[in-house]
């Protein structure tokens, strides 16, 4: 399985989150990190990545993905 790892991340502004709780979020480029062995699809440094275990990769519909990790993850093994 896939997860987001997001080379950039903020907070959601307080009227945005759930009052008492601040969501963390990913902001600008994504990548497939593998849930398994951390890996980063596309050979990306996952120590420089902000993860989000709670997001799947291949149903995150609102971030920007990088385009070499849509080619591996799309790929037939």
């Amino acid at each position: 399985m896939w997860q987001v790892g997001a080379e950039q991340s903020r907070f959601l502004e307080p009227e945005a989150a759930m009052p008492g709780h601040e969501q963390l979020v990913p902001v600008g480029l994504t990548h497939a990190v593998d849930s398994e062995t951390g890996d980063v699809a596309c050979g990306y440094e996952s120590e420089a990545l902000e993860f989000f275990p709670d997001l799947d990769w291949e149903s995150a519909s609102l971030v920007e993905r990088c385009p070499d990790c849509v080619q591996v993850v799309a790929a037939p093994e």
